[in-house]
């Protein structure tokens, strides 16, 4: 098992994708739905690999650390 410590280090990946959904995720940031286009890209993998059931269901730490609304 890979220490809690370990899991949560994080890594940059580089990635294409279609030009509007880059648009559609800079609108997301500039309406304050989310802090960076970091964070939206984060939040779509994580729910994806919630959806695989790849994830355990305790909260990440990219969570605990968004400021309260």
């Amino acid at each position: 098992m890979v220490s809690r410590e370990k899991s949560n280090e994080k890594v940059t990946v580089c990635a294409q994708i279609p030009r509007q959904w880059l648009e559609k995720i800079e609108k997301l940031v500039l309406e304050g739905e989310y802090p960076s286009k970091s964070e939206v890209i984060r939040v779509a993998i994580e729910e994806f690999l919630e959806d695989e059931g790849l994830l355990e269901e305790e909260p990440t730490p990219l969570e605990d650390e968004l400021p309260e609304e």
